[in-house]
């Protein structure tokens, strides 16, 4: 990521680290997966380009009698994104 300096200027950083994430070209580790371009430059017709996390990388759980994490299966229309 290119280096961003910070100044006493929220508005100049605030657009400086956007501009920087939205930069990054290279594969970004993640806890759960790696990131090829996580950020893009938003527009109307982009509107989720700050959205790093889609519905297919989310899931449901719930804790078992044991107290052990229990993933839940997703359906066909979860994966989709519909109820």
């Amino acid at each position: 990521m290119q280096q961003v300096t910070l100044t006493h200027d929220k508005n100049k950083n605030s657009e400086q680290l956007k501009l920087a994430l939205e930069s990054l070209h290279s594969p970004i580790e993640g806890l759960i997966k790696t990131y090829n371009t996580p950020f893009s430059a938003f527009s109307r017709d982009n509107i989720d380009a700050h959205e790093a996390l889609g519905a297919k990388d989310l899931c449901m759980a719930t804790f078992d009698e044991h107290n052990a994490i229990k993933i839940e299966p997703k359906s066909n229309n979860e994966i989709a994104g519909r109820p």
